[in-house]
């Protein structure tokens, strides 16, 4: 049988790929995504996952890689991650009361054939007011936040447990 290998660094694909095996191993790409255009988001969102794939597969002939994107369509403007708390503002209230499209492309390549498709979703925003568009960035940079002083903490763990095993 040949090794699984999931081309992502994300969290919850490796949870949902666990759901069905926990017999694969994780290898993040070093696929250059900003390099990649494409007419639609979702012709874009496919070949962002194929390009992940794809140069993971490279790396590891013989294995079966499974790449996936995933990107939110707003009329056709592509929404990432917020570079900033007006940033994050501007994406909730153009989302808020509105209906938007989630394309996820998934790409399956064994290095001699590969596949690709993209799922769509249709998803609705109840509106939301300015006070819960504000407490939303608030919580959002409070979690940041959080979750940049555990890495941190984590870090400064894993250096320690390495000098104690080392020192000993």
């Amino acid at each position: 049988m040949k090794d699984l290998i999931l081309a992502s660094q994300s969290p919850r694909r490796k949870e949902l790929l666990s759901l069905y095996t926990t017999d694969f191993t994780v290898c993040v790409s070093d696929f250059d995504e900003d390099a990649v255009t494409a007419d639609t988001p979702a012709r874009l969102v496919e070949q962002l996952a194929r390009g992940k794939c794809l140069a993971v597969a490279k790396e590891h002939p013989g294995a079966v890689v499974l790449g996936c994107d995933t990107v939110v369509d707003v009329n056709g403007e592509v929404f990432g991650k917020p570079h900033s708390p007006d940033d994050a503002r501007r994406m909730l209230r153009a989302l808020s009361g509105a209906t938007h499209y989630v394309h996820t492309g998934v790409c399956v390549s064994d290095g001699t054939r590969t596949e690709s498709f993209v799922d769509t979703c249709k998803v609705t925003f109840f509106p939301l007011s300015e006070e819960e568009i504000e407490r939303f960035v608030e919580l959002h940079r409070q979690l940041l936040s959080v979750i940049e002083r555990r890495q941190v903490d984590e870090i400064a763990a894993t250096v320690q447990d390495h000098y104690i095993f080392w020192k000993k």
